[in-house]
């Protein structure tokens, strides 16, 4: 599991996340990755996560959004929208004040 985006809200403490991870059995068309948009209710969900080796198997995390990619296409701007677009909604579920996210853009 790689960690792309993590903020946490000021006021819930909840951990708004962009995860990616390889797609085991890849996709009928090939390799594939795995973006998901989640929410951790458990500050040590990274741990948890680690020893389950599964996101949707942890406790107290919440999977709100998933988009596969085959490999070959992750760099295609249509990919990259969508995966930019997860990670939009995690900076605005956290609270990442509107200005911060127009800096983190240029």
């Amino acid at each position: 599991m790689r960690i792309l985006e993590s903020h946490i809200d000021p006021i819930s403490g909840h951990t708004y996340a962009v995860i990616e991870n390889p797609i085991a059995e890849g996709l009928a068309e090939g390799p594939a990755l795995r973006y998901r948009l989640i929410c951790a209710l458990d500050p040590d969900w990274v741990s948890r996560a680690n020893t389950l080796r599964s996101i949707s198997r942890t406790p107290r995390v919440h999977i709100y959004e998933t988009v596969d990619v085959l490999d070959v296409y992750e760099d295609l701007p249509d990919s990259m929208e969508r995966i930019n677009a997860l990670r939009r909604e995690s900076r605005d579920l956290g609270g990442v004040p509107y200005k911060e996210q127009l800096r983190s853009r240029q």
